[in-house]
């Protein structure tokens, strides 16, 4: 069974985020969720990413938050 080490959770309008730090029998992990309330209820979705491919996962996440800032600029 997979244990929580740490939470973030950031409440956003309509949306809550969290982050969470997991270890398994495999190693660590970071898994991301969204909660979304719906007029039937909640939406979720969850991201994985293992601890071997974070560093790649996070210079994804700048890049692609670097070119949604110029794109917000023109």
């Amino acid at each position: 069974m997979p244990k929580d080490l740490q939470t973030l959770k950031l409440a956003r309008k309509s949306r809550t985020y969290f982050f969470d730090i997991a270890r398994s029998s495999n190693g660590l992990y970071l898994r991301m969720s969204c909660s979304e309330k719906t007029r039937t209820g909640f939406d979720h979705q969850r991201i994985f990413v293992f601890e071997e491919d974070l560093a790649a996962f996070m210079t994804g996440i700048k890049k692609s938050a670097m070119e949604l800032e110029k794109l917000k600029c023109k």
